[in-house]
């Protein structure tokens, strides 16, 4: 059976993908927003044009009512075009927004999207987390240490866990946590026992 190995912390291909609908929805938040900030632009001005024919001295004070009533109805289209569009940037402020770690939660959604496209609906996915690790050594004195047998021996050891994730369910297979301890040997002999 063949496995497709991926690695996110290393690489997530197709993250930025012009297919992702992460970006695609990112796109048309960005569509909006320029449509919001026209509209906003749009009842400004008509605020701004509307309040000025009120004001002017030619104006018949009923008609300078009226006009100030459509300014005051375009001051409060563009207040909310301006709320919005002041969210839409906060919004994104957020998402954008790094950690002490660099990271972003608009990174974390598409590393999470990119896991997903990448399992498919059929696929698993195999968590792997190393939790501790550690070494120790001993030196053994003997008469053969004396007349230069090598005297010191190392062993290592960690301690992982694993989880084990269908793609489609999003069930939990198989899940577990492996210590492995390699043992004592001699210094001499790692070399070989890492080939």
């Amino acid at each position: 059976m063949n496995y497709k190995v991926v690695v996110p912390t290393v690489y997530s291909g197709g993250l930025l993908a012009d297919n992702n609908p992460v970006v695609i929805s990112l796109a048309k938040m960005q569509l909006q927003k320029n449509t919001a900030q026209q509209n906003l632009a749009y009842h400004q001005d008509m605020t701004e044009r509307f309040a000025a024919a009120a004001k002017q001295k030619d104006t018949k004070p009923e008609a300078a009512k009226g006009f100030q009533s459509k300014a005051d109805i375009h001051k409060s289209a563009a207040d909310w075009w301006k709320a919005w569009v002041a969210g839409f940037d906060a919004i994104f402020s957020k998402l954008t927004a790094t950690d002490d770690k660099g990271g972003s939660p608009l990174a974390a959604v598409l590393k999470v999207q990119a896991l997903k496209v990448a399992i498919g609906s059929s696929g698993q996915l195999l968590v792997v987390k190393q939790h501790g690790g550690a070494g120790a050594y001993y030196t053994e004195k003997n008469l053969w240490t004396t007349f230069g047998k090598m005297p010191f021996f190392v062993a290592g050891g960690i301690v992982g866990s694993y989880s084990l994730v269908d793609g489609n369910s999003g069930r939990v297979v198989s899940a577990g946590i492996i210590p492995v301890h390699g043992g004592y040997m001699k210094v001499s002999d790692v070399e070989a026992a890492l080939k």
